[in-house]
């Protein structure tokens, strides 16, 4: 255990005082421990924090493997009620963001102090092989991860001008406030004439605004024969993207109020 002691002391670049301090002991202790001695039993665990390891290791027990990991995780969060799912995710994924901090000691990183009633308060973390960004508002939460690929981000993005006439149709009021109507009810079928009647829209106009959103998806134009006739109704296809988007785009709107953690190690990397 000695041997185990000392190479990870080594590997975490800290000194046999360091150490001492840690789990209340002497420097010559330590040095005894690395010599071949053997530390008392209760203090293990201490030592175990310190280096932000299992005890397991200590005695040269190889941790659980990477897949066992994953597995475990994927059964606590299966394992938790529907409506806890997400919740339970997200606490893993903070453990993430410490981690990809370098940050091994989660527990001195608890997330109910992490999480906030604060709007605008974020965790970042930017290194030359990604970035992420974690949202800590309760109002509203999300994590985005996104590891650079070998060409660069860019490299998976639509041209210029798709982005262009996207945006530039999110720029129209009437269009913007057809999607917050859609995506503020339940999923029945609508006629052009719902659109015009909720939002005073012209006939001319809500024609327009529905053929658009049919171009992206959103919408499914369908028909119906009755008894006056056939009739044009459509059928809303909500994309999750639109709310992540309207997400994003607080932070850019409102910029970070505070930041919790915040790592910049991209050297000056390029993003596109």
């Amino acid at each position: 255990m000695g041997k185990r002691i000392a190479a990870l002391r080594k590997e975490k670049g800290a000194t046999q005082e360091e150490l001492a301090r840690c789990v209340g002991v002497s420097a010559q202790a330590v040095s005894k421990w690395e010599c071949g001695g053997l530390p008392d039993t209760e203090l293990l665990p201490a030592i175990a924090d310190f280096f932000g390891v299992a005890v397991d290791t200590l005695f040269g027990r190889r941790a659980a493997d990477y897949g066992g990991l994953k597995e475990e995780m994927a059964k606590h969060i299966a394992g938790e009620p529907e409506n806890r799912r997400f919740q339970t995710a997200i606490d893993y994924c903070w453990a993430i963001e410490m981690a990809l901090s370098g940050e091994a000691q989660i527990k001195d990183f608890p997330w109910e102090d992490a999480w906030t009633q604060e709007p605008d308060v974020y965790s970042q973390i930017l290194f030359p092989s990604g970035m992420s960004l974690f949202s800590l508002s309760a109002a509203l939460p999300y994590f985005l991860l996104m590891p650079e690929p070998e060409g660069g981000w860019k490299s998976g993005l639509l041209p210029k001008e798709d982005y262009a006439a996207f945006f530039a149709l999110l720029g129209e009021p009437k269009v913007l406030d057809v999607l917050f109507l859609l995506y503020g009810r339940d999923g029945r079928p609508f006629t052009r004439g719902f659109l015009e009647r909720e939002l005073s829209l012209a006939e001319e106009d809500a024609e327009r605004v529905a053929r658009r959103l049919c171009g992206y998806g959103l919408l499914q134009e369908s028909e119906i024969e009755g008894d006056d006739g056939v009739q044009e109704f459509y059928r809303f296809r909500p994309n999750p993207a639109f709310v992540a988007l309207l997400a994003a785009a607080r932070a850019m709107i409102r910029g970070p109020h505070l930041f919790q953690v915040y790592y910049d190690n991209r050297g000056g990397k390029p993003y596109l």
